[in-house]
């Protein structure tokens, strides 16, 4: 019988994982694509026209379905396992797109963008931990590039859709993968962390084969015999484990090193969220239909959809040739021009009649 190899076994899992990041992106650039069309007066949804304050709920309800997916995640992680948590996230997922589907008021459109913003949230989380207990150290990073790709080439098609489909058809395309993930997520095996934590040493050895086989021939540790590789695989995995589940105290954040991993991490984040880059793009084809433009707002939006493709890969290609240091300090200058150029014309665009 045919077996793929671990490593091959690690990148096919974490390939299905970002079937549903794919999955996320195609449907949360729903809202984006279609969110003329909600505000419209000759708008082909049954509640009719949005207004203003609902158009902008439907859209920040995303972001706040975000929110809460981030510490939804852990709890249920811990109950039934990483992989099934990942795997469940695609009920819901599937859920979004049926409200779309069957929109009867508003209400249904704000159920559908806050779930689908709860899969964000919990993805984000879920899948570099999942990564993190299957995969080996040097294709962690390989594995880990893949989420970004997946999220901007679903939001790409889901741009290219709204450009040539109505909202409805677009709400079915969104059902085909979610379903597909579903099905096929059942083929790969918990991660062995969990079944350590279960003490099922068995299902254990069993995940640990299927996702880290025999590591004499991937990580230069012992030689050992076949079988006695994958025992001593295993048991590094269940010292580790074990580290893992030691108790944090208080103090343990008020080391210098501590304490400096928090005050770089929180001032990413800072930078990251008044970047306003998803703010940005929820509202593109606005901004692009206000511009008087020769081409329409879904076209120019799904261009911008591409240059966030091509920035990724472009940045997997230079972020270990360069200090994340400076890459984080020209990305904030050339992010601030780009900011003061936007305002610009912004300010020229509001004073027009003045000027």
């Amino acid at each position: 019988m045919f077996e793929f190899s671990p490593v091959c076994n690690q990148f096919l899992a974490i390939i299905c994982c970002n079937l549903l990041v794919f999955s996320f992106g195609l449907t949360s650039g729903w809202t984006t694509i279609n969110l003329n069309e909600l505000q419209n007066e000759n708008s082909t949804l049954p509640m009719g026209k949005l207004s203003t304050g609902e158009g902008s709920l439907v859209v920040s309800l995303l972001f706040a379905g975000g929110f809460v997916g981030n510490f939804v995640i852990l709890p249920i992680s811990n109950y039934i396992g990483i992989k099934k948590t990942i795997h469940l996230f695609g009920v819901p997922l599937i859920t979004s797109s049926l409200l779309i589907l069957y929109a009867k008021n508003v209400y249904w459109l704000y159920t559908s963008r806050f779930l689908c913003g709860l899969i964000s949230g919990g993805l984000v989380v879920a899948i570099p931990t999942f990564i993190n207990e299957i995969s080996n150290d040097n294709v962690r990073a390989a594995l880990n590039s893949f989420y970004d790709i997946a999220n901007n080439l679903g939001m790409i098609i889901s741009f290219l859709l709204g450009s040539l489909l109505n909202w409805t058809d677009q709400a079915k395309c969104q059902l085909i993968l979610p379903i597909i993930f579903l099905c096929v997520m059942f083929i790969y095996p918990e991660s062995p962390e969990h079944w350590i934590k279960l003490r099922q040493e068995k299902s254990a050895k069993r995940s640990c084969r299927f996702y880290k086989g025999n590591i004499c021939t991937l990580e230069n540790v012992q030689f050992l015999p076949k079988h006695e590789c994958i025992d001593a695989e295993y048991e590094q995995t269940k010292v580790h484990t074990n580290k893992d589940d030691s108790k944090l105290t208080f103090h343990d954040f008020l080391t210098p090193k501590a304490k400096r991993s928090i005050f770089i991490a929180f001032v990413s984040l800072v930078i990251s969220f008044l970047s306003c880059a998803t703010v940005m793009l929820s509202y593109i084809t606005n901004i692009f239909e206000k511009t008087g433009s020769p081409f329409s707002s879904k076209y120019s939006s799904f261009l911008i959809s591409l240059v966030q493709l091509f920035a990724n890969i472009i940045f997997l290609n230079i972020v270990e040739r360069f200090k994340r240091m400076t890459l984080y300090i020209w990305s904030s200058i050339l992010t601030a021009i780009a900011y003061v150029a936007y305002g610009t014309y912004c300010w020229l665009w509001l004073n027009q009649d003045w000027c």
